[in-house]
């Protein structure tokens, strides 16, 4: 009897059985050495096996989602995978179901093979072995089957991907020539992009040229002291590691080699002691000391104090960090201590008042009304109440009031001005006046001295420069009578004040002058013309257009804000700091560069002179009050240069 034909499904499946496709596990394996399922030697009668777990990865959740998977993974490691219509794997099961023992099991064998994926990390470990642009071609594959959440996330990681920070990548010298291109508050805002950014920003080398951009001047005897260290109470434990990278690449600008060893000797068994290294100077200590006290004079944060002991106006003062000294109206000369505030010492020798003074460790010389110039000894201890100020000579010459002068310590000499229109040269060891400077044609009210040059401020509006190198050369001229004495003429000369010049400061480049114009001028005395400009003749103006007063070339700036005379000014070009006292009662502090305003004390009397001396302003007043504003709350003011002495 004749079996009955096949119906069409079971010709179908014995076809599929029949054309069952070969698959290699590994790359490179041949697929012909691979036999069919139909040749390969299955007992018959083995027992069927437990059902095929299609979903043995617990990651992949449906059919669709493996073949995608299995088809990508594989199709970029160069392997054969069966079919592309996504039914292949339930066909070859349902086939598998309908067929002899033998045939179901190399069915499910290659079910099998098609579902079970190889681990994570194997994939990437194929994946690394691959050409780029076949990892870029699977990439594209697997994103085109993420949902769009996934997607996002993918595309947010590859972002952070392609940031690189170069800073960490560079060497450290080419990263902090990076940053020294930076102002201070770009620099700021790089230390917070990341720790390495932050680690670079904190580099001594940085600190220290912001520190330089203001033109902020150190003592170098004080921050290269080894017992020198930032401060805990001024910020000094956040600053810590300020030096590090200052250790791996040292400034070598101020680095002085050792000496040389000397010769080995089996008789010398003397051993040089061994000095203690200096630490790095802490420059963003130094800074943060010097900004915290710009903040301060900017915002008005101030203690304030009188001294009281003088019984008429205050002309004239000087300080220190220890000592305050100061001359008035009353004829004497009283010495201060800062600390206690009470007058140690009073100076009496003068029958006139005391206009101007100048001290140093050894001298304390001072000029008065009475015409006459004393030089007084200054004690080894100059606070201690027991010790004297005693006057070694008095130098006459003058035939009016002294109004200023001037020490020349290193060629043991006294420049002073008078109201005699003359300016003066003594030599303090002899007592004897060498020379006379001719050129004012009214009361000499300021001079000041930088090196071997001489600036001079006069009632006649004009300032003169001299140079003092062809002034006797330190040797005496003459009889010391005026009418046998040199009379040097001036240098240079300039003009534009409309009224005349109370005061003056010099710096040796740079001058500043102050008016009875109310106005305050800079100049540069490189720009200086070195004839003398004509003067028309005075008139009631405060302006130089309105007295006809063509402006000197030395002219950088002029300064306004005053509204009386201005008696007095003091600056400093490298601290870029200017301080002026008025008869309009009033101490103002100005951006030198600029001309801007910093703040404005108020007074109760015309004001005589100012001295600013590391964070703290003394004034000299016409009511018999020294007053002083301290601005160093919080600061540490050690190794600040006090600003030059004023006129």
């Amino acid at each position: 009897m004749s079996s009955p034909a096949p119906s069409a499904q079971q010709q179908q499946q014995q076809q599929q059985q029949q054309q069952q496709p070969t698959f290699s596990p590994h790359p490179g394996t041949p697929t012909s050495s691979s036999p069919p399922l139909d040749a390969m030697d299955i007992p018959a009668r083995t027992p069927p096996p437990p059902p095929l777990a299609l979903h043995s990865d617990p990651h992949i959740h449906h059919q669709q989602d493996l073949h995608a998977l299995l088809s990508s993974a594989v199709t970029g490691l160069g392997c054969s995978v069966p079919g592309n219509d996504t039914n292949s794997t339930g066909a070859a099961l349902a086939a598998a179901t309908n067929a002899p023992t033998a045939a179901f099991s190399a069915a499910t064998s290659a079910a099998t093979q098609q579902t079970l994926m190889p681990s994570v990390d194997a994939m990437l470990n194929l994946a690394g072995k691959m050409p780029e642009h076949d990892v870029a071609a699977l990439l594209a594959r697997l994103l085109s089957d993420l949902s769009p959440d996934h997607l996002t996330a993918v595309v947010r990681e590859g972002r952070r991907l392609l940031l690189r920070d170069f800073i960490d990548r560079l060497p450290v010298e080419l990263s902090l020539a990076i940053y020294s291109r930076l102002s201070l508050e770009e620099g700021l805002r790089a230390s917070q992009v990341s720790r390495s950014w932050h680690a670079i920003s904190t580099a001594g080398s940085l600190w220290r040229d912001w520190y330089r951009a203001r033109h902020w001047r150190l003592q170098d005897h004080v921050v290269l002291d080894p017992d020198y260290a930032p401060d805990a109470r001024f910020g000094g434990p956040d600053l810590s590691t300020a030096h590090l990278f200052d250790q791996s690449i040292p400034d070598l600008s101020s680095f002085t080699p050792p000496p040389p060893l000397p010769p080995s000797s089996s008789a010398s068994t003397s051993v040089a002691p061994i000095k203690r290294p200096r630490a790095p100077i802490p420059w963003k200590y130094l800074y943060r000391q010097r900004h915290v006290l710009d903040a301060n004079v900017r915002h008005g944060h101030f203690h304030s104090t009188e001294y009281h002991g003088h019984t008429e106006g205050v002309y004239c003062i000087q300080a220190d960090e220890t000592k305050l000294v100061s001359g008035s109206r009353d004829d004497t000369v009283r010495i201060w201590d800062l600390k206690t505030r009470q007058t140690t010492h009073v100076v009496r020798g003068h029958t006139g008042s005391v206009l101007c003074l100048e001290y140093d460790k050894h001298q304390l010389v001072t000029g008065s009304s009475d015409r006459s110039i004393r030089l007084w000894s200054v004690p080894e201890d100059p606070l201690d109440p027991a010790s004297t100020y005693t006057m070694q000579q008095a130098l006459h010459g003058h035939v009016d009031a002294v109004l200023n002068l001037r020490m020349d310590a290193p060629r043991h000499r006294i420049i002073s001005c008078s109201k005699d229109s003359s300016i003066r040269v003594w030599d303090w060891t002899t007592g004897v006046c060498i020379a006379t400077l001719s050129g004012h044609s009214a009361a000499v009210n300021a001079v000041q001295i930088a090196g071997d040059t001489l600036v001079s401020a006069s009632g006649d509006r004009a300032l003169h420069v001299w140079d003092l190198r062809t002034v006797g050369g330190g040797a005496v001229v003459g009889d010391g009578n005026s009418q046998s004495l040199p009379r040097t003429q001036a240098v240079k000369s300039m003009v534009g004040h409309a009224r005349g010049i109370a005061c003056v400061a010099f710096d040796g480049t740079y001058v500043v002058s102050g008016s009875s114009d109310m106005s305050i001028r800079v100049w540069d005395i490189r720009k200086a013309p070195s004839t003398a400009q004509p003067l028309p003749a005075l008139a009631n103006a405060t302006s130089a257009a309105a007295a006809g007063i063509a402006d000197s070339p030395a002219t950088l700036r002029v300064i306004t804000g005053h509204t009386d005379l201005v008696r007095t000014v003091q600056f400093s070009h490298a601290d870029n700091m200017l301080v002026s006292g008025s008869y309009d009662t009033s101490v103002r502090l100005w951006d030198l560069a600029t001309g801007d305003p910093i703040s404005t004390l108020s007074t109760t009397a015309r004001v005589f002179n100012v001295q600013w001396i590391a964070g703290r302003v003394f004034v000299a007043m016409q009511d018999n009050h020294l007053r002083e504003w301290d601005f160093r709350d919080s600061v540490d003011v050690r190794g600040m240069v006090p600003l030059d002495r004023s006129g």
